[in-house]
């Protein structure tokens, strides 16, 4: 596992340019991705590890490797549908109960992205970070990441830290932790965590603006090529 992690932020460069991967290179992609999901204490359905491969890859060839008796358990577990790192099957709970703590955060999250998304000159809303995957923990933030017109950023950010404070006095913490306006969609941190972050994010407000940050980023399909454009 520690040898899957060092390797994740510097994948080897045929991963890029290979378009029908090997058993072998399939395999590791897979455990890649089991072992970046595990630094969240987060299992994948075999949906979600070819989702987040970084590899070009069809759900059936991954389906085919995943059901291999040969591999499993010796490289990775398999649980009540679920996938992970061996010894690391207790996590298939911890993702059922940050579930159920997400199910309850949702109402919190459309309410409070509606009210952002109707303040002037915002142009899109959409939630990002642990909850946009159904992974919070008691206590976590919703976390939002926020496009305005041009010009007009810093008004906005006034007018929503005024929403998150009287969030705070409903005991909600809401944290709108991205700011960019319309005219600057381009992500310049191109990394495996940001392409997740793209991959990941719900909109709740502007869907125009969301497709345009995806086309814009499409940069993230070099990392996860099975998730461009979802």
């Amino acid at each position: 596992m520690m040898e899957i992690l060092c390797e994740l932020q510097s994948p080897p460069v045929e991963w890029k340019t290979t378009l029908a991967p090997s058993p072998d290179l399939l395999l590791r992609a897979i455990l890649r991705a089991l072992a970046y999901a595990d630094i969240f204490d987060y299992p994948l359905t075999a949906a979600e590890i070819h989702r987040y491969l970084e590899v070009p890859a069809s759900l059936e060839r991954v389906q085919e490797v995943l059901q291999d008796g040969r591999l499993s358990p010796t490289r990775f577990r398999r649980c009540d549908g679920f996938f992970t790192l061996p010894g690391r099957e207790a996590i298939v709970e911890t993702r059922r109960r940050r579930a159920v703590l997400s199910a309850q955060q949702w109402p919190r999250a459309h309410r409070y992205g509606r009210w952002i998304a109707a303040l002037p000159f915002v142009r899109m809303v959409a939630v990002t970070g642990s909850l946009a995957v159904d992974n919070v923990e008691p206590g976590t933030d919703i976390d939002y990441l926020i496009v305005t017109e041009a010009g007009r950023l810093w008004l906005c950010r006034a007018m929503v830290i005024g929403l998150v404070r009287l969030a705070a006095l409903w005991g909600d913490e809401v944290c709108p932790n991205y700011f960019i306006t319309e005219n600057a969609l381009h992500f310049a941190e191109r990394t495996l965590y940001t392409a997740h972050e793209l991959a990941q994010m719900v909109p709740l407000a502007g869907a125009a603006t969301y497709h345009r940050i995806r086309r814009l980023n499409a940069w993230a399909a070099t990392f996860l090529p099975n998730a461009a454009g979802s």
